[in-house]
């Protein structure tokens, strides 16, 4: 369950996962074993656990050949009934694993739509075998929650196949156990590397080390496209929590260089708002790597003040990275040595006309034995950030009025079609709303994981139900334009006003109301802002509207838009996913304490 790139940088990692091709295959019927190519598994992540395509009807690649190694979804996905399927790894009609069921399923759409099925039956030596793991690798164990869409503890899931524990812990194999790992089909697992986008640094002084944008929570360019070399700032730097960061230079997702904290900080903008932080475990070689400046042409000397938000002699700086002498000069790495120029990101330098975003300053590199301010290159940057946010599935809000303002499914402990598949578009309630505590909360409009807006939270809420009881909780940092561009009420057809009565469990004049969301006025009315004002309708979800006979699960109400100057507009229902995080486990670290004890264990044994 675990990249391939965090795999081969975070060794201590007591569990390997590997990555294989496959193709599912149902036959059509039992007897004939007549085997139709329902799906090939390409070695991405496109086919994880939560994609949309092991439930929907959308098809991809579907020209795609029967040999070739990429993700395909057929039509016999939708179309062929079966009792018996099969997974070949590696290779199309070789080194495969079969399973035969007890009752016919319409397709395989509708088996992986049905929900937890658990089957003891699961070919557990068959999936070892075709998958490989070398043997002593891993805890060889009965299955835990073996079978079909598993959902075990701390994130690991799949959709054929069973979860595990580390190799250095008990076996645990009742569904509630402790769960650390998959192995299957359709997998997603604890510790999987979790990279979000925060920043982009293209070959300009825009994010330079004195810009505001370091430590402010304003964004820049936040709908630009991952790859587009430019400068950008999104949410994710100031809402994701982390304890890894890696900066990648020159390409969105390779020629990195990673940096692992001993402390969690709860953003990247946290972390540039820190002040200086000394850390010798800077990747000096990675960086020189990274950034590619001709060896021999900069002093090879130990870094000079190495870590975050660094601050030499001589107006030397870099947000990432850390300070050198001219190639002319001796070795001076002591902090308050001299310094002559810096390398990383966010710079600014000795003799350096302007700061620069990414790259290295003036005198870094102007040639073997040199000492001149000729050497200054700016160099575009990706920084991705490992969210240690797991999110769970709260709340599905389908375009009905089952989740207004006022159902009860807010505040009551009750469920609602929990059963209901992720990519299933349906009002549901999940125990995930009544369980797991959250300082912070995402939905996300018409996909699951994607067009999502997040809020961070001042305080800790025991649950989501906890925070919907809460009454009238005003916050001004709700994302009023994350609202707008997930929810996408045409620009124009609004009022664009400051927010009224912003946060949560709101309730505005003549009956306008959300769950969470904000107030406004209809487009032809000034805007009015206080809590106290007039109001006219309401965006978010859990809604309620003036001149409305019902609520509304999620959207916007009758009057928020308009199609021209009189308030004329009409109501818009939008399918909501509402996600909090789980509890963390630090699972790396809890399998190395859980070694190191057995190791001492072991040691006392032999004293005795």
């Amino acid at each position: 369950t675990e990249s391939a790139e965090r795999k081969g940088n975070r060794t201590e990692d007591k569990f390997m996962a590997l990555l294989r091709s496959m193709a599912i295959w149902p036959p059509q019927s039992y007897s004939e074993a007549n085997w139709k190519l329902a799906l090939k598994v390409g070695e991405t992540k496109t086919l994880g656990f939560s994609s949309p395509l092991w439930t929907n009807t959308d098809l991809l690649n579907e020209a795609s050949a029967v040999d070739t190694i990429e993700d395909a979804k057929y039509k016999e996905f939708i179309t062929e009934p079966f009792k018996r399927i099969r997974m070949c790894v590696g290779s199309p009609e070789s080194n495969c694993v079969e399973h035969v069921f007890s009752t016919t399923y319409d397709s395989a759409r509708a088996l992986f739509s049905a929900g937890y099925i658990r089957d003891e039956k699961v070919d557990k030596d068959g999936i070892l075998s075709s998958f490989g793991p070398p043997e002593g690798t891993y805890r060889d164990c009965p299955m835990q929650r073996p079978g079909f869409n598993i959902e075990c503890r701390d994130g690991n899931k799949a959709r054929w196949g069973f979860c595990a524990n580390c190799k250095n812990q008990p076996c645990q194999n009742e569904d509630a156990d402790d769960a650390d790992a998959a192995i299957g089909i359709g997998i997603a697992g604890q510790a999987t590397a979790n990279w979000k986008l925060a920043l982009k640094v293209g070959e300009t002084k825009t994010l330079g080390f004195s810009s505001p944008l370091w430590t402010n929570t304003a964004l820049l360019n936040e709908a630009s496209a991952v790859d587009t070399i430019e400068d950008a700032k999104y949410k994710e730097f100031i809402t994701e929590p982390f304890k890894r960061i890696r900066m990648c230079v020159g390409s969105a997702e390779s020629n990195c260089v990673e940096h692992v904290f001993s402390q969690k900080y709860e953003s990247a903008r946290a972390l540039f708002s820190a002040g200086y932080i000394r850390d010798e475990k800077v990747d000096k070689d990675g960086i020189l790597s990274s950034f590619g400046p001709v060896k021999g042409s900069y002093r090879e000397c130990p870094m000079q003040r190495p870590g975050f938000n660094i601050e030499c002699k001589d107006g030397n700086k870099a947000r990432w990275g850390f300070c050198a002498n001219c190639p002319s000069q001796p070795c001076q790495n002591a902090d308050s040595s001299d310094a002559d120029a810096a390398i990383g990101i966010g710079i600014a330098g000795q003799k350096t006309d302007t700061e620069l975003g990414a790259g290295w300053t003036a005198y870094f590199a102007p040639g073997d034995g040199k000492c001149s301010a000729t050497s200054k290159t700016f160099k575009p940057v990706w920084l991705w950030v490992d969210s240690l946010v797991n999110w769970k599935l709260a709340l599905k809000v389908g375009e009905t009025s089952s989740l207004g303002f006022s159902s009860p499914l807010w505040t009551n402990t009750a469920l609602l079609n929990e059963a209901s598949p992720v990519g299933e578009m349906k009002d549901a309630k999940y125990s995930q709303f009544n369980t797991e505590p959250f300082k912070r909360i995402r939905m996300c409009v018409g996909s699951p994981e994607s067009n999502c807006v997040t809020h961070v939270f001042s305080q800790r809420y025991d649950s989501a139900k906890a925070l919907f009881s809460a009454g009238y909780i005003r916050d001004e940092s709700v994302d009023k334009d994350g609202l707008l561009s997930s929810f996408g009420p045409v620009k124009g057809s609004y009022r664009d006003c400051p927010m009224q009565r912003p946060g949560f469990n709101i309730e505005c004049r003549d009956g306008n109301k959300a769950r969470w969301g904000f107030c406004a006025n209809c487009k032809n009315q000034r805007c009015q802002s206080d809590d106290d004002d007039d109001a006219d309708a309401t965006i978010g979800i859990g809604l309620a509207g003036q001149g409305m006979d019902t609520e509304l699960g999620a959207g916007w109400t009758k009057y928020f838009t308009s199609t021209s100057t009189s308030c004329n507009g009409g109501a818009t229902s939008k399918s909501v996913w509402l996600w909090v995080p789980a509890r963390q486990v630090e699972v790396h670290e809890l399998c190395a304490q859980l070694q190191q004890i057995a190791v001492d264990s072991e040691q006392m044994a032999g004293q005795e």
